[in-house]
């Protein structure tokens, strides 16, 4: 409250101050007015007119400040008034308090304010204004005997402005933003640019235009406050929103040589494998690998939120076991007992004749004249698996003479499509009985020759119609009493 004095005494000014350390210094002013201005409660001088005192209190332990001003008014003498404004210079949108202070005359007074532009009205000492253009405030003042005008200024600094551009943001992840607060208005001169909120992704928070890194999803809120050199301020906010997706190319994956491996990727609704070499579909989440090599495939996945996102796997190509069991031979059927081997170090073996050991003991006495098969299969470490085929012929060579064993067999053309011409040189005179056989044993062609068709002495020749029968290998058996032949014939 004001404290009202007769024209030319003092008074004593009362000071309080609370919180802090409890420790305080005392600054009034103006000190020139007062007898000691660094005590809580000072006296004035005696004073002839009115005067506006202002108390700072400052925490000597944490240097923490506040302040308060009182108002002495001196009456008696002539009315003078003195109008003022704190703070006289505002930014656009802030606020200042006028004070009206009287000197002199009967101190019982009246006040009346006006502006220039017209619009405002105020009957009180000190009111609070909040304009936005400069406007002069005037303040009639009235003792009941006499008026007295002043007026104060009060300046009001362009508004500033701050427009963060984008607006708002959906991005993905990794895709990186660029943010600008494009100030305006003001002074024109921008002193200091300031980012303030989720800061972490954010190249620099002092410059207008940072960089947005969107390296982590999330929502982001971000304010920009610009400052010009009147200390005015600006400010806006924006949202980024940064998505992502995240692809699962599923586990590596091994096959055997001309397998498949059926692949399953996640995360997305499109996909686009590379490379396409052995794929079965490059644009479907599953597509069936089947490469000739070792491949790493890469998937990019693109989720419902539009972003994109890569993961790889491996499928890794085992080599087939190569097994070899020998050329198909031809035995006489006094041949001692020998071994078939089908080689060390594989997981499994299974030979047509049920034994599961790598090698397997072949008596042509005790198979007889004809032909025999002899087939395995084996399964490696990879669990791949490799067969071979052998053909063992045991013949009767016992009492045979010189001219039948060598004999000629002859099959043309070979492989065939399906007619095939047989013939045979030195044969003898005896009967032939000539059969085709599968790899199966079974016997498709069969059929008996007398000498009287051979075409000359000691050779035979036929041709054979085999159209009718499916594409594989078959045997030719030519027999007589003084021979056994087998030849390989392929039907494509």
């Amino acid at each position: 409250m004001p404290q009202n004095i007769p024209n030319g005494t003092s008074t004593t000014l009362n000071g309080t101050a609370s919180g802090g350390s409890g420790s305080y210094l005392y600054s009034w002013s103006p000190a020139d007015s007062l007898i000691d201005a660094t005590i809580e409660d000072p006296t004035t001088v005696n004073l002839y007119t009115s005067n506006i005192f202002t108390l700072l209190v400052t925490d000597s332990v944490t240097g923490c400040n506040d302040s308060d001003q009182v108002a002495v008014i001196v009456t008696g003498g002539p009315l003078s008034v003195s109008a003022s404004a704190t703070p006289s210079i505002l930014c656009y949108g802030d606020s200042s308090e006028l004070f009206a202070l009287p000197s002199g005359g009967s101190g019982s007074y009246t006040y009346d304010w006006t502006s220039n532009p017209v619009g405002f009205t105020d009957t009180t000492s000190n009111p609070t204004v909040s304009p936005l253009d400069t406007t002069v405030y005037i303040v009639t003042v009235d003792d009941g005997f006499t008026t007295e005008t002043d007026s104060v200024t009060v300046t009001v600094n362009p508004l500033l402005t701050a427009n963060i551009t984008p607006d708002s943001a959906v991005v993905c992840a990794g895709i990186n933003l660029a943010l600008n607060g494009n100030p305006g208005g003001g002074s024109g001169i921008y002193i200091d640019h300031l980012w303030t909120g989720d800061i972490s992704p954010l190249s620099a928070t002092t410059i207008e235009d940072p960089i947005f890194n969107t390296i982590t999803a999330g929502v982001y809120n971000l304010t920009y406050t610009v400052t010009d050199d009147k200390g005015c301020a600006g400010t806006d906010n924006t949202i980024v929103t940064v998505n992502s997706a995240t692809a699962d190319a599923g586990p590596d994956a091994a096959i055997c040589e001309g397998g498949s491996a059926n692949l399953s990727a996640g995360g997305g609704i499109l996909y686009n494998w590379s490379p396409s070499a052995g794929l079965s579909d490059t644009t479907i989440s599953d597509p069936i690998a089947s490469p000739s090599s070792t491949t790493i495939y890469t998937v990019t996945v693109t989720a419902a939120n539009g972003c994109t996102d890569t993961d790889a796997l491996t499928v890794t190509v085992n080599p087939l076991p190569v097994v070899d069991l020998g050329n198909d031979t031809s035995l006489c059927d006094d041949v001692t007992a020998f071994l078939l081997d089908a080689g060390a170090g594989y997981s499994s073996y299974l030979w047509n004749t049920l034994e599961i050991t790598p090698s397997i003991i072949i008596d042509p006495s005790a198979l007889g004249v004809g032909i025999h098969p002899y087939y395995v299969d084996v399964i490696d470490i990879n669990t791949c698996q490799g067969s071979d085929t052998i053909i063992i012929t045991v013949e009767i060579c016992t009492g045979i003479d010189r001219s039948v064993t060598q004999s000629v067999i002859k099959i043309y053309p070979n492989p065939t499509k399906g007619v095939v011409n047989l013939e045979i040189e030195n044969i003898g005179k005896e009967s032939l009985m000539v059969e085709i056989i599968n790899l199966n044993g079974q016997v498709i062609y069969h059929k008996n020759f007398k000498p009287v068709r051979f075409s000359k002495p000691n050779r035979f020749v036929e041709e054979i119609d085999l159209s009718s029968y499916p594409k594989g290998i078959y045997f030719v058996k030519v027999q007589s009493n003084e021979l056994v032949k087998v030849e390989k014939m392929i039907l494509n």
